[in-house]
């Protein structure tokens, strides 16, 4: 997109990163072959793939997910609580 609105050809954009999403991201095969036809044409690129350790990232995400559901359970709880009390003290007026 800007490279259209600048004019310019995607050919003379310089990219210093590019992102390449799979569909299945297990798939080794297909990721092996991107990163030989990326290494043929530019020879001197860096790139990173990335590790397929999904245990790791497994774990990370039902550590953040029990501290959200804790976060949320206080937030709801102080939210009753002062829907509680608000209405107690309406009540009594």
């Amino acid at each position: 997109m800007l490279s259209f609105y600048a004019n310019v050809t995607i050919d003379e954009t310089k990219m210093l990163n590019l992102a390449i999403s799979l569909k299945d991201p297990k798939d080794t095969t297909t990721l092996d072959q991107i990163v030989q036809e990326i290494q043929s044409i530019y020879p001197d690129a860096d790139y990173i793939v990335p590790s397929q350790d999904s245990q790791s990232t497994n774990k990370v995400k039902v550590i953040l997910d029990k501290v959200f559901y804790g976060l949320i359970s206080i937030t709801m709880f102080l939210c009753f609580f002062s829907l509680s009390a608000s209405m107690s003290a309406n009540l009594y007026e």
